[in-house]
């Protein structure tokens, strides 16, 4: 079912509205009028698809746990190739691990994403010919884990 929106440029009732307000008549909508992108609260965002992030912008808290804006986050590679077999899936990451520092070293740290998940799932982007948005399960980072035990958290 297609829905035919009345022209407003000729709808009396619109006009009439816009000379009361002093507004000019704006006929075409060109290069000039520029469109912001409405943001979500960035709790919103971590707890939907995640946010792609520079390595500066991930901080790194006394318990060695990862934060972003004030909130606690995992992090963890969004775009991945075709999913294949499970071992072919990235880890999240919950702490500044060994191999966090491996990747912030050899400067792969961009491929990061910030993200809140109490549930294992995580949306990825799978590249198989197109790329493919999926939510998956990924397993923790085993170094993560040895990192907060030998912090003895």
């Amino acid at each position: 079912m297609t829905i035919k929106l009345p022209d407003f440029l000729i709808w009396s009732a619109f006009n009439g509205l816009r000379r009361k307000m002093g507004a000019p008549l704006v006929e075409r909508f060109g290069a000039r009028h520029q469109v912001t992108e409405i943001e979500l609260p960035v709790i919103d965002r971590l707890k939907g698809a995640g946010i792609d992030v520079t390595a500066d912008q991930i901080q790194v808290l006394d318990d060695g746990t990862l934060a972003y804006r004030g909130y606690r986050v995992l992090v963890y590679i969004r775009d991945v190739p075709a999913i294949g077999n499970r071992g072919g899936m990235p880890k999240y990451h919950f702490a500044h691990c060994r191999t966090l520092e491996t990747m912030y070293r050899n400067q792969r740290a961009e491929r990061y994403v910030v993200a809140i998940s109490d549930s294992g799932l995580f949306q990825v982007n799978v590249s198989d010919g197109g790329v493919t948005p999926r939510s998956v399960r990924l397993d923790v980072c085993q170094n993560c884990l040895a990192h907060i035990s030998l912090e003895g958290i």
